[in-house]
Order: structure tokens, then sequence, then C-alpha cells
């Protein structure tokens, strides 16, 4: 094959594992409703990777948390159903592409899980990155237990204001 054509092929094979990806969640009902399973492949690039929204729910579409419509206050919080755990919201950061802010959830001084309250989705390109970027960047906060983590490459903008969102929440728990 030659050089000039590589490219071109390359493009349409990720084109077509795109399309057989989206048309197994629309068939499975993943696609517009439900909760969808994330299935990162080793190797994979952003362009390739589509997968669901940042929190795990279809999007709103206008760059807030899930379902409330705006953005939550920034501050923490006690959850007594949780034993102990402590809720702290991260400052909003703008991004080029949108709006980012996260929430950590704290059992003493770990951090347990990390909720994506905004990111962007103005695009379909923005929503797609930032589903494969953001479920990377939740793993290796909690990995961390830091904001020291390195970004995620084709999402590099979304990745430094989710990691600046977390670091503001990690200063306000301590």
């Amino acid at each position: 094959m030659s050089r000039k054509w590589r490219g071109t092929a390359l493009f349409a094979v990720i084109m077509a594992g795109v399309s057989v990806t989206v048309a197994g969640r629309l068939a499975t009902g993943g696609g517009a409703s439900g909760s969808p399973v994330l299935t990162p492949q080793a190797g994979a690039t952003d362009a390739a990777q589509p997968s669901p929204t940042a929190s795990g729910t279809p999007s709103t579409g206008s760059g807030s948390a899930p379902g409330t419509g705006a953005a939550p206050s920034a501050g923490t919080s006690g959850s007594g159903a949780s034993g102990g755990a402590t809720t702290v919201t991260g400052d909003v950061e703008q991004t080029q592409f949108g709006p980012v802010q996260v929430s950590l959830t704290y059992s003493g001084s770990k951090i347990t899980s990390v909720q994506t309250l905004q990111a962007p989705t103005g695009t379909g390109r923005d929503e797609m990155l930032t589903n494969y970027a953001v479920p990377q960047l939740e793993h290796e906060v909690i990995s961390s237990q830091s904001a020291r983590v390195d970004t995620i490459s084709g999402a590099t903008y979304t990745s430094g204001g989710y990691l600046a969102s977390v670091q503001s929440a990690i200063d306000k728990h301590q």
C-alpha cells in the first residue's frame, strides 16, 4: 500500500470501529439512555473512543451538572449516611471548550471517589473527548490521591481544567 493511502485506510478502519460501537450501543439501548458500560481500549486514540458522558448519564447539553440545570455551589458538605464521608466541590474551571468542575468524596483524608459535575459537551467531538478523558482522570486521581497526574493526550485543555478543579477541592479539604 502506498504511503499516500495509509492515513486514509487507518481513518476508514477507525471510523468502521466507531460505527460498530455506536450501532451496538443503539441496538442494546445504551446509546440514548441507561448507564452504558465504559470500555476504553489500550492504545486507542481520542478520536476512536466514543463513550458515555463523563457522569455516566445522558448529557443535558448545557454544560452543567446532569439533571440539575445549574452548577452546584462550591464548598464542603458532610454525609451522615456514608459514615463520616465528606464531599468537597472544586472550583469551576473555564477551558477553551467549556467549564469543568468536580467534587471529591473523602473518607478521612483519603479520596474515595471523584464526581464530574461539569465538563465540555458543546460539540460531538468535545463530548467524545470528555467521555474518553474523564474516566481515566478519575482513576488516576484516586490512585495517586492528588491532582499530580498526566494530562490525557488529545484532551489537554479538558484535562488541565479537570485537574485544576481537583486541586481546588483538595485545597478546600485541607
